[in-house]
C-alpha cells in the first residue's frame, strides 16, 4: 500500500468535512499527532482506526485503499461520472464514443 497517496485521500477527507487534525483525533480518540503521521505517509493506522477514519469522514474504503486492492471500481465509476457531469451533452457523446474505440482497439 502507498501510504503517501492513502494519507493524501485522508487528509482531502478530512479538509472536505472541515475537521482540523485535533477534530478529527478527538472524534475517534486518537492523538493528533497519529492524525499527522497517518496523513503524511509515516504511519498506516490500524483497522480498527481505518474504520473509524472512514465512518467519521463519511468515506469508502474503496477511496482510501485505491490503487493498493484490486476492487476500487465503485469510486473510480463515481469519480468518471462525476467528471462527465460536469460536461455538455456532445461532449459526453464523444468520451462515450472515444471509450468505444479505445475498447475496440485493446482487442
Amino acid at each position: 500500500m502507498n501510504l503517501e497517496d492513502f494519507g493524501k485521500r485522508i487528509k482531502a477527507a478530512r479538509k472536505r468535512k472541515g475537521l482540523t487534525q485535533e477534530a478529527l483525533a478527538e472524534k475517534i480518540d486518537i492523538a493528533p499527532t497519529y492524525i499527522s503521521d497517518i496523513e503524511r505517509g509515516i504511519k498506516a493506522p490500524s483497522l480498527n482506526t481505518l474504520v473509524d477514519l472512514i465512518k467519521e469522514l463519511e468515506i469508502s474504503a474503496d477511496y482510501v485503499l485505491q490503487g493498493s486492492v484490486d476492487s476500487g471500481k465503485e469510486h473510480i465509476y463515481n469519480e468518471i461520472t462525476q467528471k462527465l457531469d460536469g460536461l455538455a451533452p456532445k461532449q459526453r457523446q464523444f468520451i462515450s464514443d472515444f471509450i468505444d474505440r479505445y475498447i475496440k482497439s485493446l482487442d
